[in-house]
């Protein structure tokens, strides 16, 4: 999980602290929810690994930048897949960083893993060979600071090198936005997460969806990609309102 500028203003600053607060409280249990809530959640990253190794596969010890790096879900899997690779992982919440450190250290050296309590402003600013931002970049409000968190991100790559995006794009301004937000609720009930904590969990990402609109369209999260000078944008998943993307910076 992953926000704001430190820097924001002390509005700004109190709701990613919210967000934060959110997915801490979460911690314990962060794991079980990506693949309740996230059609195939399990062949998302295989298929990242994939995209990642069309860049990296004759890099030597390359370093990837994982922005949102608390549970450990990504790290892991990616660490796993490619013991050649390198991270630097990053995550405002200290109780997910602990969650994700816990989860890895058996399978994952830990000279391998540089972590970083904060948000992408507090990554070290060298060029990466590649970025993943997973299940982060809905948590930002789209007032600015997630267009400037992307940029941020764009200047800690090396020219060209992958940046993959995964977000939900539950836009509230949508006219079947309520439509989308009651599958996204049904598809957790379908994957055995109790009615009554997908509702709390819906009704959550309702109200900081109508309060901060931190969820946006498709076609606006592609218009954010463009502006932040990424290029070669591609679709790559797709389930419900979730999408995938790989770009280029």
């Amino acid at each position: 999980m992953q926000s704001s500028n430190s820097g924001s203003d002390s509005n700004s600053k109190a709701a990613d602290d919210q967000s934060v607060a959110m997915f801490t409280a979460l911690a314990k249990d962060y794991r079980l929810g990506p693949r309740q809530f996230v059609p195939g959640y399990d062949q998302i990253h295989p298929m990242i690994v994939q995209l990642l190794d069309e860049s990296l596969a004759a890099a030597s010890s390359p370093t990837v930048l994982v922005l949102g790096a608390g549970g450990g879900i990504e790290l892991k899997a990616l660490a796993t897949a490619r013991d050649s690779w390198n991270f630097v992982a990053v995550d405002p919440s200290e109780p997910m960083l602990a969650s994700a450190k816990d989860f890895v250290k058996e399978d994952v050296a830990a000279e391998r893993i540089t972590w970083v309590n904060g948000y992408i402003y507090d990554a070290p600013l060298e060029h990466y060979a590649a970025a993943t931002c997973l299940m982060t970049l809905h948590m930002i409000p789209d007032n600015g600071e997630k267009l400037e968190t992307l940029k941020q991100i764009r200047s800690r790559l090396h020219p060209d090198a992958p940046l993959v995006v995964l977000d939900n794009c539950l836009d509230p301004q949508a006219k079947d936005y309520q439509l989308k937000l009651n599958r996204y609720k049904q598809f957790a009930i379908n994957s055995g997460v109790p009615p009554e904590i997908a509702n709390k969990i819906t009704d959550q990402v309702d109200k900081q969806n109508r309060e901060r609109k931190i969820c946006i369209s498709p076609e606006r999260e592609e218009e954010l990609f463009s502006l932040s000078g990424f290029k070669n944008c591609e679709l790559f998943y797709a389930g419900l309102s979730w999408r995938g993307w790989v770009m280029r910076a």
